[in-house]
């Protein structure tokens, strides 16, 4: 498991997404995680390849939080549980 220390840091410390790595035919390492569809990445060495899925994960869950208010009365609010 990769950990992701930014994932909604607001609410959640620490997470950890299940990452597969695979060596390819040619050159280097691709990585994907199996539970964000389309979320992969690729590097020269496996450690290249984690790294870069990490952040690819990080950039997959990034919410754009002004694009979830879809009418001119909505408000965004933030709650703790």
């Amino acid at each position: 498991m990769l950990e992701c220390p930014r994932f909604n840091r607001s609410v959640v410390s620490m997470y950890k997404f299940p990452i597969i790595t695979q060596k390819e035919e040619y050159s280097g390492y691709s990585a994907w995680c199996p539970v964000l569809p389309g979320c992969a990445s690729e590097g020269e060495t496996e450690e290249e390849a984690k790294r870069n899925i990490k952040e690819a994960i990080e950039l997959y869950l990034e919410v754009d939080e002004l694009s979830l208010l879809t009418g001119k009365n909505q408000k965004l609010y933030k709650i703790a549980i």
